[in-house]
This record gives structure tokens, sequence and C-alpha cells, in this order.
């Protein structure tokens, strides 16, 4: 029985992490930027880990840890690292999320708010 088991998972876990390729043996890229700011859409309160990316795309953390770091270089998300995870969130004023390291993290209103309910 614990065999049948630990094979369907390993099967389970290959067909997740097979990789697509195009007609000239290229990887094709599964999971795209668009796909994962729809996570910030259908995800509960105002931040996303990459946990959050991973279990919506079906891909490995790692890809969405890249994907989550291209929208932040490319401003289209802010973040902040909190113990060890890193927090992502849509800056309010959407023209950068890049936080300016000048700015005051208490005063900073581009920081997302957690409300009670």
């Amino acid at each position: 029985m614990v065999y049948n088991q630990m094979y369907i998972r390993v099967v389970h876990v290959l067909s997740v992490m097979t990789k697509e390729r195009g007609s000239s043996g290229e990887y094709v890229e599964s999971v795209t930027l668009s796909d994962v700011l729809e996570v910030f859409d259908t995800t509960r309160g105002p931040v996303v880990l990459s946990a959050d990316v991973a279990a919506a795309e079906n891909c490995s953390r790692e890809t969405a840890r890249r994907k989550l770091n291209q929208l932040y270089e490319r401003g289209d998300l802010a973040r902040r690292k909190v113990s060890n995870r890193v927090l992502y969130w849509r800056p309010a004023d959407e023209t950068s999320g890049r936080r300016d390291s000048a700015k005051d993290p208490d005063t900073d209103s581009s920081l997302p708010t957690i409300e009670d309910g």
C-alpha cells in the first residue's frame, strides 16, 4: 500500500515538473508575468508570497520567486522582506514599485495595510 502511494506521488511530481518544449526543442515559458499579476486579483489579502503564486500557477516556488522579482524590477510590484519571507504587493500609485531608501517605513503610504476582519 505504501509503495502505491509513493508511486502516485512521484508520478504527480514528475507531471507537474515536466517542462514544455517548443518545436525546435527550447523550453517554453509556461507561467507568464500576466499570470502572476492575476494571482493578486484572486488572493485574499493585500500581499502575495511566492508560495501563493506557486500554488495558483502550479509551478515551483523558485519559478514564482523569479517572476515576482521580474515584476518588482520593472516597477509593477513593491516588496519587503519580513523574517525569511518576501511580501509582494501592488503599489498604490502603480508608477513604481521600488521604494525610495530615504522614505520612512512608518510613514510610507505605499505599504499595504492589514485590516482586521
